[in-house]
């Protein structure tokens, strides 16, 4: 599976005392906000320049396979 440059998958398999197995699957995308400042009203206002913000989506997911 390829995956864009933003996004990553991370797998993690643990044994339960019951023995129970679980897998937590993790899928991170990043996500790059920049705001946008509102348009000046008249001439010689000045327009202000934010920095972008990162975020991340997250998705989780577990599944449980009695052994």
């Amino acid at each position: 599976m390829t995956l864009p440059d933003n996004e990553s998958i991370r797998q993690v398999t643990l044994a339960l005392p019951d023995g129970t197995e679980a897998t937590i699957t993790i899928k991170a995308m990043s996500v790059v906000v920049v705001p946008v400042p509102p348009r000046p009203r008249k001439p010689g206002e000045v327009y202000m320049l934010q920095s972008v913000t990162p975020e991340a989506n997250l998705e989780i997911s577990v599944s449980l396979e009695r052994l």
